[in-house]
């Protein structure tokens, strides 16, 4: 079987830009934010900071492998990208492409809270692919890619029956896994910004809620739409009241 030396660029090697690139666009900027200490009130764990060095050389090596056998398996898997979206010209609509990434990300992160509670039902499956992940307790951009090769297998097949079932081109679903890739650093940034606008949509969680995971590890297993973890009953809720709250409740019954 001859190659398609146009399909490998294409869907092999361009795919590769267009996902590294968004991934370092995304994370450049909030790793700047950590270096120079900017937005500290807007931490979430604000002792987290500055990470320490061996959990960042962890990470890195996490990192650098996955994107090092991405590029591979992406042009083995170009035959099949092929098939699945062509590489035609579509006329920009805003509209469209903004109902193609809502639907896009709604069957993905259906796939993600199964597969994700999956890997934590199950002890043998959690020490195996997923708790290396969790190394990150208090999650920085660039830690979204530090996972298990086999989870980012699972992340992968999960954002592409979206655009798959939804036929999208080429063109569109590079657009779409630039955003997908934008969500999953956003998520690990660290940063609860009063200004997210993204946080005020009603049923969509947000840096907090993902960093909510890290902190409480059988909670939040949806990547985007915290209403999935409402229907299923595994959304995480902090205590009602602090210790200080209570002392002073139990003082004032006292008096």
């Amino acid at each position: 079987m001859a190659v398609d030396w146009g399909d490998v660029t294409r869907y092999g090697l361009w795919t590769y830009a267009v996902l590294l690139t968004s991934w370092l666009i995304a994370c450049i900027p909030f790793e700047i934010c950590d270096r120079m200490r900017w937005f500290r009130r807007y931490l979430t764990q604000p002792k987290s900071r500055p990470v320490a060095r061996g959990i960042k050389e962890q990470a890195f090596s996490m990192v650098v492998f996955n994107w090092a056998w991405l590029m591979p398996a992406l042009v083995m898997a170009s035959p099949i990208l092929a098939f699945w979206f062509p590489d035609r010209p579509c006329r920009p609509s805003v509209l469209r492409f903004f109902v193609q990434v809502v639907a896009c990300f709604l069957i993905d992160d259906v796939c993600f809270y199964a597969y994700h509670r999956a890997l934590h039902a199950d002890r043998w499956l959690f020490d195996k692919f997923h708790r290396p992940h969790h190394v990150f307790k208090a999650p920085f951009g660039w830690s979204s890619h530090a996972v298990h090769p086999v989870e980012m297998l699972l992340q992968s097949v999960g954002a592409l029956v979206g655009p798959a079932a939804l036929g999208l081109s080429l063109p569109e679903l590079w657009a779409w896994l630039a955003v997908r890739q934008w969500q999953g650093v956003l998520d690990h940034i660290g940063y609860d910004f009063p200004f997210d606008p993204i946080g005020w949509v009603p049923g969509v969680g947000g840096t907090r809620f993902h960093d909510d995971h890290h902190v409480h590890v059988k909670t939040n297993f949806a990547s985007v739409f915290s209403f999935i973890d409402d229907l299923m009953g595994t959304r995480y809720s902090p205590p009602s009241s602090t210790p200080a709250v209570e002392s002073l409740a139990s003082m004032q019954r006292k008096t």
